[in-house]
C-alpha cells in the first residue's frame, strides 16, 4: 500500500500539481480567460477543431478537404502554411468525442500533453539512471518538463507535444554509454529514426531539434566506433517489426509533408541570415520576461545592447535547474572512477549541444550542422531549440544526483525533501502569466456572425488595427 502510495505521487500527483499550476489563470477563471494571447491559441484551436470536423465528417479519403481550410480561398493547401497539428489532435478529438466544447477540449489536450511531457521524460530518466531515488528523479522530471522556457510555448501550444522525446532519450543514452558499441543493432537504429520521424506527426520543430540531439549522439557513438576499431553492425531483434514501423512512419510523413514541399515552391526557403540571427544567444538562456515568481537575471528589454537579438529568445530554464547544472558540471569534474563516465559523455553531448547551436555575433557552426538535419533549413524561430537542449540535459542531472549526499535520517530526508519540491514548484512558477477574455471574443464573433448574416454577406474584409480594435 505505501509503495502505490508513493508511485501515485510521483506519477500522479506531481504532474497534476504542475499542469494546474501551469494553466491557473484559465483554470481559475473557469475557462473564461485563455492563455496567453488570442493569437496563436486561436489559430490553433482552429486547426484542432479543423482536424476532428475533417475525421467527424468521414472525409478521411478526402486529403484536399483537410489541407485546404475554409481561409485564403481559392488558393489550396493553406494549412500548409502553419502547423498541421495532426497528431495533437488525436488527443484533442478524443475529448470532443466526449461531448466537450471545443475550449474545453482544448484545455485538456493541454492538460494531457502537459502531463504526458513529465511522464515520459521520467520514465526515460528511470531507464537511464536506474540508481536514482524517486524524488530526485520527479524533482528533475518537474524542473525540465515545466521549464519556463518550455511552458512560455502556451503562447506557441504547437511546440508542447514533447513526450515522444523521452524514448529519444533511452536510444540516445545507449548510443553514449553501451560498453559494447556494437550492441547498439540495425534494429536500435530503425526503431530511433522510427521514435524521430513520429514527431513529425507531431510538429517540424521537435522533430529537427529531436534530430539535432540524436545526430550529436550519433556523432559521438561514432568516434567510440572509431577509438575501439569496431564497425560491424548486427541485425538484432525484432528488426523487422523495427523495419515496418520505420517505413509506415515514413509513409505517414510524406503523405504530411508533401504539401509543404509545394508551399516551398511559393514562399521560398528561409534564408540563413535569418535562422542564424534568431539563434540562441549566450544571455539567452538568463533572459525572460518578469512573470516569473522568482525572475531571471535579466528581463526581456534590459539586456545590454547586442546581448539579445532575434526572436524567442527567452530561453530561461529556472533557477533550479541552472543550480543543478552547475551542480553536475561541478560534481562531474570531482569524479575520479571510469565507471562514473556517464555523467560525463552526457555533459560533452549537452556541451556539443549547446556550442553548435550557440550564435555570437552572427557566427554559429550551425549553418553546417543544419545540413545533415532534414527540414533545418525552414525553420524561421530557431531559438526554439532551446527546448530540447533542456530536456537532453535532464539525464546529466538524474546521473549526477547519484553522487550528492542522501539523508539517512526520516526528519532531515522529509525537510530535504519538502525544501526541495518548493524550490522545484517555485523555479516553474508564472505569478503574472498573459492571458485573455475568452468571452469578450466569442461575444465579438457572435456580433460578427450575427451582422453578416443579418445582412445577406457574402464577402467581407476583417483588419486588426493598431489600437488593437478590430475594424
Amino acid at each position: 500500500m505505501m509503495e502505490t502510495a508513493r508511485k501515485a505521487v510521483h506519477w500522479l500527483l506531481v504532474p497534476l500539481l504542475a499542469v494546474v499550476i501551469t494553466l491557473w489563470p484559465t483554470l481559475s477563471s473557469g475557462l473564461t480567460q485563455l492563455q496567453t494571447d488570442p493569437g496563436d491559441t486561436l489559430l490553433n484551436h482552429y486547426f484542432l477543431e479543423h482536424a476532428y470536423q475533417h475525421v467527424r465528417d468521414a472525409q478521411l479519403l478526402n486529403p484536399d478537404h483537410f489541407w485546404s481550410p475554409n481561409y485564403f480561398w481559392p488558393v489550396k493547401d493553406t494549412l500548409a502554411w502553419s502547423d498541421h497539428l495532426i497528431g495533437p489532435a488525436t488527443f484533442y478529438g478524443l475529448f470532443r468525442t466526449l461531448l466537450l466544447d471545443p475550449f474545453q477540449a482544448y484545455v485538456g489536450w493541454l492538460m494531457v500533453t502537459l502531463g504526458l511531457n513529465y511522464i515520459a521524460l521520467r520514465r526515460a530518466l528511470l531507464i537511464i539512471s536506474p540508481n536514482t531515488t524517486p524524488s530526485w528523479l520527479s524533482l528533475i522530471a518537474l524542473i525540465t518538463a515545466f521549464s519556463p522556457a518550455i511552458t512560455m510555448q502556451l503562447g506557441h501550444p504547437q511546440l508542447l507535444s514533447l513526450f515522444l522525446i523521452g524514448p529519444i532519450l533511452v536510444s540516445c543514452h545507449r548510443l553514449l554509454i553501451e560498453k559494447e558499441v556494437e550492441s547498439f543493432t540495425l534494429s536500435n537504429w530503425l526503431m530511433l529514426g522510427f521514435w524521430l520521424l513520429s514527431n513529425g506527426i507531431f510538429n517540424i520543430y521537435i522533430f529537427v531539434y529531436g534530430c539535432y540531439g540524436a545526430l550529436i549522439c550519433s556523432l559521438i557513438h561514432v568516434i567510440r566506433r572509431i577509438n575501439t576499431q569496431r564497425f560491424r553492425i548486427h541485425k538484432g531483434r525484432y528488426w523487422g517489426r523495427s523495419t515496418g514501423s520505420l517505413l509506415a512512419v515514413i509513409a505517414a510523413n510524406v503523405l504530411i509533408y508533401r504539401p509543404y514541399l509545394d508551399s516551398l515552391k511559393t514562399f521560398g526557403k528561409r534564408p540563413m541570415e535569418e535562422i542564424v540571427s534568431n539563434l540562441p544567444k549566450p544571455a539567452s538562456w538568463i533572459c525572460s520576461s518578469n512573470h516569473w515568481l522568482l525572475p531571471p537575471p535579466l528581463k526581456c528589454g534590459q539586456a545590454p545592447e547586442g546581448w539579445v537579438y532575434g526572436v524567442e529568445q527567452q530561453l530561461f530554464p529556472g533557477w533550479l535547474f541552472l543550480i543543478l547544472f552547475v551542480a553536475s558540471v561541478i560534481t562531474a569534474l570531482r569524479l575520479q572512477s571510469r565507471r562514473d563516465q556517464e555523467l560525463r559523455v552526457w555533459l560533452i553531448a549537452v556541451g556539443v549541444m549547446l556550442i553548435s547551436c550557440i550564435s555570437i555575433m552572427d557566427l554559429s557552426l550551425w549553418p553546417l550542422i543544419s545540413r545533415m538535419i532534414p527540414g533545418a533549413g525552414s525553420l524561421r524561430a530557431s531559438s526554439r531549440i532551446g527546448m530540447i537542449i533542456i530536456l537532453f540535459a535532464a539525464p546529466c542531472l538524474a546521473l549526477a544526483s547519484n553522487h550528492w549526499p542522501h539523508m539517512q535520517n526520516l526528519t532531515r530526508r522529509t525537510i530535504t525533501l519538502i525544501v526541495g519540491f518548493t524550490a522545484g514548484f517555485c523555479s516553474i512558477l508564472a505569478i503574472r502569466s498573459p492571458s485573455f477574455s475568452l468571452q469578450q471574443w466569442k461575444e465579438k464573433h457572435s456580433s460578427i456572425s450575427d451582422a453578416l448574416i443579418a445582412n445577406n454577406c457574402d464577402v467581407f474584409w476583417q483588419e486588426w488595427a493598431a489600437d488593437d480594435r478590430e475594424s
